[in-house]
């Protein structure tokens, strides 16, 4: 992890002449090995996707450079490249739930294009067929474009169900896979107007690639291989004679069939996939998840190893990361202009990043978390043990051994000449007093010791229960956490007479009294904020944050403030110090899958403004009050409020400015917006300028009062504002589908009377009575004693069966007299006069369509269009909706809560809930009546037949005359059979290692839990894959064990990682079978 030692042992050298560094962060050309997610291809133009966006090669991937990023943190998991049709190419960018960016210059500059695509969608794969592009997204199935993206329209199958994970291009040809445990695939001839289902492979499981070739389709199912069809998928011959290993990429190139796989390299079929050699020599023992052919080369995407290239049809392998900045870094050392980094292994680069070259080779150097360099000697603290080099790591001698302790899970290292002091995992301390010659039996047992720090004689230690200080060289510790309200510590540094700890969810703390007390230093930083590293340079001491960045303090940690201009990779896991070629003090950040980050510290300047939106307040009919706040870190700024009907803020309003001054803690700030359309619906956010540039907050919502009912009530029956498909409870806009009988209710494009679509009503069982399947509209506000028109036009798909109309107030009690209509095979429209009773003020029509006499005509469909009611209308307030905490989880079941307030019109209430956090498709639990009066009233239903261990969202949603009011959208998790065996109170989150480890099949994982949160346990693969999920609930405080049964899955590494809010911790689990 990160030590402190490294900072006081920097040697400066400075050569004049060069030109110094921008005063923002800049990327390094390394290391590249890292996790490369997808390819494309364009002649010699090769693109590479990662977790650090996307880069180019112009040499068939001999070397690299970085494109402009789009979004920080984001992973790219597809890429596509195609003509344009104006001249030159269309590079697309698929993204883990940030959509889909399009660039025009080759990765220049990006450009968002998700119009008609559902809401942050994670695009699994993308295809071009001529200029029609296709994209495959989690959980909601293929969409097209024929405008270089600019729109997308859902092009969707059986698909839709579970996602698509690959697509394929065979010709004219799209081929489709689905996340399904069936192994679905799907075949379309027509771009996608129309899908057939192909015979899946036997046996069936899921898909993990696909590939198409003229006329042979290949396909790997989990656990069966390799699958070859030469009919389009009518017929599947399995194709794996030769393959020792499970496949997880395919492509193929003229009659080559190149295959990846999980630690067996690559393989090559030159007979359409009849049989295959492995084609392994220069590659390392990893997994291989993507390949790519560009003239002669081959590309390998390896896991953790960056891109590897062959240019004789795989007889050898070469690594090719120049430029490619992807690693994660966990440590940092400086001596001169020698930078070293562990990054799994160990990378120097003697150019100050321009190159990196790999110090491992034939050593067993893995896992890498510390680096020390002391004189001519060079540390490296691996997970295989502790390394020492005294030839710039041409070379590593490892220190195994002392009497029966092995040295292995050593976490950090650091030298006081002639004293080596080293953290285990578990173990504490060791320390050997003659240069490595011999060691002491650890001290310490049971903690996990991350970093180290030297203040005058004494020695701080710091660990996963706090901090330890030696005066002795380490013969024995005293445990000093007097203050220390966060005891997991991953970073220490000693700036003058301070020392200052950094702590996992706790932030920083400092001791001015050689840690025999502590006090949190957190102005500035966000609430929880994990601390990874710690820097000093002079009077100023960098923190580096778990998702936040980099932050700056000059006045001994009283304040804080972010320095991140242009670093887009801010999960930052170690900072170091240096000096450049021109002299100019530099600071140094290894970040998580994005290499080595630098920024110059002349000219330094603090960031943009943090900015925060707030809800509205002060709701009128045509005026609210738009809230926020705006910490200006520093600089001048001034803050405004974006706001419009345009979700996407395509065109929009803005506030005047305001000064917010330069300080460095957050103001809160308001604006009063008028001359607003009643009853309309708004978006709104904070926004805030220095000369650091813009920053704008996050989007929310209100609703303005007061809306005045139209002539025409429910103008086409609402069927317009919904997507086409089987439709319950309150899911078409306007009504509300009921049945104790035995009916589909569904929106059809065809056939119609008005519009493009029209409600079917396909009758297969009646019920008790006539309104035991019906349709009921949503409320519409009358004025007593006022004459109305009802209209609406009906068929059905034979004639003779009887449909009721009606109309009346909520509680059903007739104004005008029941019209029972024989209905025909063409359409007639239904029309007649009624008149509000003088107590009346709302009203209800509902249509029936379980009448006794229709027994004979089962089963029918009944189509309703163009329904409308006429008349005067009066002015109305539209429902305040809030939801509240879900209560009563069980495994299968919850209650969900929330409260209305119908604001003096009659309102109808009910909850949608889903699996999909934005609810894009969710279902809708049966709603009820609130009444008329003015005031909150709480509303609750219980949700039945819940999977177990399962995340859910859900939120209220609240109707009458005026409009549809839905609240913010909270969540829940049932539970699972995790067990509780501790139920005392931790004192933060913790994930420990599972055991036992290495495992066959099952293994153990505990974990603290300090407070009542929602948690996730989900295990990955090592290409990122998600292949478990044993933890998805809401938690009471204490210490949880779960097991883990691994035997449907292959031998390998992967990774556990929990989850709860802010907290985020992973571990390796290593699978022996």
């Amino acid at each position: 992890m990160k030590t402190t030692q490294r900072f006081f042992l920097l040697v400066f050298w400075g050569i004049a002449g060069v030109a110094p560094l921008p005063a923002q962060w800049v990327q390094t050309r390394g290391p590249g090995n890292g996790n490369v997610l997808s390819f494309a291809v364009n002649g010699p133009q090769v693109f590479v996707g990662s977790y650090c966006g996307v880069f180019s090669s112009t040499d068939n991937g001999a070397s690299w450079k970085a494109c402009t990023r789009f979004a920080n943190n984001c992973g790219v998991r597809s890429l596509a490249v195609g003509p344009r049709p104006t001249g030159g190419v269309n590079l697309f960018a698929g993204t883990f739930s940030h959509g889909l960016f399009l660039s025009t210059d080759e990765g220049s500059s990006w450009t968002a294009v998700n119009t008609g695509l559902p809401t942050n969608p994670s695009i699994n794969a993308l295809a071009i067929i001529g200029t029609t592009v296709f994209a495959g997204i989690d959980s909601k199935g293929v969409y097209g474009s024929t405008d270089n993206g600019a729109s997308w329209l859902a092009v969707n199958n059986e698909s839709t169900k579970w996602g698509v994970r690959f697509l394929a291009v065979g010709g004219t040809k799209l081929f489709s896979a689905t996340g399904s445990t069936a192994g679905d695939i799907f075949r379309s001839t027509d771009n996608g107007a129309s899908w057939t289902a192909v015979n899946s492979p036997v046996p069936a499981s899921y898909v993990t690639a696909l590939a198409a070739s003229g006329t042979y389709l290949f396909a790997v199912m989990y656990q069966g291989g390799v699958f070859r069809s030469t009919d389009d998928g009518t017929s599947w011959t399995a194709s794996n004679t030769g393959l020792t290993n499970t496949v997880n990429a395919l492509i193929t190139s003229g009659t080559n069939t190149w295959a990846g796989t999980t630690y067996g390299g690559v393989f090559l079929s030159t007979d359409n996939g009849a049989s295959w050699i492995a084609k392994n020599n220069g590659l390392p023992q990893a997994s291989v998840g993507t390949l790519a052919v560009s003239g002669t080369a081959v590309l390998a995407g390896l896991s953790g190893n960056g891109v590897y290239a062959s240019r004789d049809n795989g007889a050898s392998w070469f690594a090719t990361i120049e430029g490619l900045a992807i690693a994660t870094v966990d440590a940092l050392a400086m001596s001169g202009k020698n930078i070293y980094v562990g990054a799994g292994g160990v990378y120097l680069s003697t150019d100050y990043g321009s190159t990196w070259i790999d110090k491992n080779a034939a050593f067993d150097i893995r896992v890498v978390s510390d680096i020390c360099v002391s004189g001519t000697r060079l540390f490296a603290a691996a997970y295989t043990g502790l390394f020492v080099s005294t030839d710039n790591g041409t070379s590593w001698t490892n220190q195994k051994t002392y009497s029966s302790f092995t040295m292995r899970d050593v976490l950090s290292v650091a030298v006081r000449e002639p004293n080596i002091f080293v953290g285990l995992y578990a173990f504490g301390v060791t320390v050997s007093r003659d240069y490595g010659t011999t060691w002491s039996w650890p001290a310490l047992s049971g903690n996990n010791v991350r970093t180290f720090a030297f203040k005058d004689s004494t020695i701080f230690a710091g660990t996963n229960n706090g901090v330890f200080l030696s005066t002795n060289n380490g013969t024995s510790w005293t445990q000093v956490n007097a203050g220390l309200t966060r005891t997991s510590v991953y970073a220490l540094a000693v700036s003058g007479s301070h020392v200052f700890a950094g702590t996992s969810g706790g932030g920083v703390f400092r001791s001015t009294n050689d840690g025999i007390s502590w006090t949190a230093m957190n102005t500035g930083f966000k609430q929880g904020v994990s601390i990874y590293a710690l820097a000093v340079c002079g009077s100023r001491l960098f923190a580096g944050t778990y998702d936040d960045g980099v932050f700056l303090t000059s006045n001994s940690g009283a304040s804080w403030a972010p320095v991140n201009w242009g670093l887009t990779s801010t999960y930052i896991r170690c900072l170091a110090v240096n000096t450049d070629e021109a002299g100019d003090t530099v600071l140094y950040a290894g970040v998580s899958e994005g290499g080595v980050w630098q920024r110059a510290l002349s000219n330094m300047t603090l960031d943009a403004a943090t900015v925060t939106t707030s809800l509205a307040s002060s709701i009128g009919s045509d005026s609210a009050t738009l809230n926020g706040s705006v910490n200006p870190n520093g600089s001048s700024t001034t803050a405004w409020f974006e706001y419009g009907t345009n979700p996407a803020f395509s065109s929009y309003s803005s506030t005047t400015s305001q000064s917010v001054g330069s300080g460095n803690s957050a103001t809160s700030v308001s604006a009063v917006v008028s001359g607003l359309t009643a009853g309309t619906t708004y978006y709104f956010r904070v926004a805030a300028s220095n000369a650091s540039g813009i920053i704008r907050g996050s989007v929310l919502t209100f609703t303005t009062t007061g809306k005045t009912s139209s002539v025409t009530i429910s103008p086409n029956g609402g069927f317009e504002e919904t997507t086409v498909g089987r439709k319950t409870g309150f899911q078409i806009p306007g009504w509300e589908l009921s049945s104790t009988g035995t009916a589909n209710f569904s929106v059809v494009d065809n056939p119609v009377k008005e519009g493009v679509r029209s409600l079917a009503v396909e009758v297969i069982a009646l019920g008790a009575n006539s309104w035991s399947i019906q349709a009921v509209n949503a409320p519409f506000v009358v004025l007593p004693n006022s004459q109305y028109i009802y209209s609406v036009w009906i068929k059905a798909s034979n004639s003779g069966a009887v449909v009721a109309f009606t109309v009346g107030d909520p509680s059903y009690n007739e104004w005008a007299a029941r019209r029972d209509v024989s209905i025909t095979t063409t359409w007639q429209q239904i029309t007649f006069t009624f008149t509000v009773p003088a107590n009346a003020d709302t009203g209800r029509a509902p249509i029936h369509f379980s009448q006794n006499a229709n027994a004979a005509y089962l089963p029918i469909t009944f189509y309703i269009d163009d329904f409308k009611i006429t008349g005067p209308g009066r002015s109305v307030n539209v429902p305040t909706a809030s939801t509240s905490a879900a209560t009563s989880v069980t495994t299968t079941s919850a209650t969900l809560n929330g409260d209305v307030n119908p604001n003096g019109s009659a309102t109808e209430a009910w909850f949608e809930y889903g699996t999909v956090s934005t609810l894009a498709s969710s279902d809708s639990a049966p709603g009820r009546s609130i009444g008329a009066f003015a005031g909150m009233q709480s509303v609750s239903t219980e949700l039945t037949g819940l999977v177990m261990g399962r995340e859910y969202f859900y939120r209220i949603v609240a109707r009458n005359a005026a409009g549809t009011s839905r609240g913010l959208i909270l969540g829940f998790g049932t539970l699972t059979s995790v067990e509780r065996v501790d139920s005392r109170i931790p004192e933060k989150y913790e994930l420990y290692q599972n055991f036992p480890n290495p495992f066959n099949p099952s293994t153990t994982i505990e974990f603290d839990v300090p407070k009542a949160s929602y948690v996730t346990l989900k295990i990955y693969n090592t290409l990122g894959n998600e292949v478990a999920d044993p933890v998805a609930s809401t938690l009471s405080p204490g210490r949880y064990k779960v097991k883990w049964n691994a035997s449907s899955v292959s031998t390998g590494v992967y990774f556990c990682r929990m989850q709860s809010g802010s907290f985020v911790e992973t571990r390796k689990l290593v699978l022996l079978k």
